[in-house]
């Protein structure tokens, strides 16, 4: 499974939004409806499944997915 794949996986299950929506320019908050709640779930459930330690202020700052990947990169 890819990077994206994962990150995809963890945003669908998160979100309960299907997957087709999921792409790397989609926005967190206005394409997907994510709160700050749910981007804090999102981000932590990365580091667990990447076994990293993102950056706070940065991952706060991500707005799109594809901002999501370039956190793990």
């Amino acid at each position: 499974m890819s990077v994206f794949e994962r990150v995809q996986a963890i945003i669908v299950k998160e979100l309960a939004v299907d997957e087709s929506l999921v792409v790397e320019q989609a926005m967190l908050v206005d394409d997907l409806d994510a709160d700050s709640l749910n981007k804090f779930s999102i981000l932590a459930t990365i580091e667990e499944e990447f076994g990293t330690a993102l950056d706070y202020e940065k991952s706060m700052e991500a707005e799109t997915v594809g901002d999501l990947l370039k956190l793990i990169e």
